[in-house]
């Protein structure tokens, strides 16, 4: 499925912080994400502009770039971390599909429109990543 857009981003909410600092809470692990169905846990970056895997893409578009960023740490409230699928331009066409990658355990592949609930449960059935909440909304200028 195809969308006129410039992309679309996921706020991750981590709900139980399983970080290294006291007491186990702190700056938890940060996602990483692919574009790559077959990269290896090693091959996932923070943002897919930085990768040099050669092979197909699963994310298309006019400049198609997945990031994964840190937005709120553990130790300022619930970790956030914020995952964005976007095109280089307002009209650009998005389609295909991503990996999320956390602790060095990868999702399955997800569409690049995935509802906020397909992103809960594919890093929730990671095992390391807890209980988190995850919200979806449509980027454009």
């Amino acid at each position: 499925r195809d969308t006129l857009a410039n992309g679309v981003t996921w706020v991750v909410t981590f709900l139980s912080n399983y970080g290294d600092g006291a007491g186990g809470f702190g700056p938890g692990e940060l996602l990483h994400v692919s574009i790559y169905s077959d990269s290896l846990s090693d091959d996932f970056v923070l943002d897919t502009a930085s990768e040099s895997i050669s092979g197909s893409p699963m994310l298309h578009g006019t400049n198609a770039r997945l990031i994964a960023r840190e937005e709120v740490r553990a130790f300022d409230g619930y970790e956030q971390q914020i995952i964005s699928a976007q095109c280089s331009t307002p009209s650009g066409i998005l389609s295909g599909h991503y990996v999320i990658s956390f602790d060095g355990v990868s999702s399955n592949e997800l569409p690049f429109d995935a509802s906020a609930s397909d992103v809960e449960t594919a890093l929730e059935m990671n095992g390391s990543v807890g209980a988190v909440k995850v919200t979806r909304r449509k980027m454009s200028d």
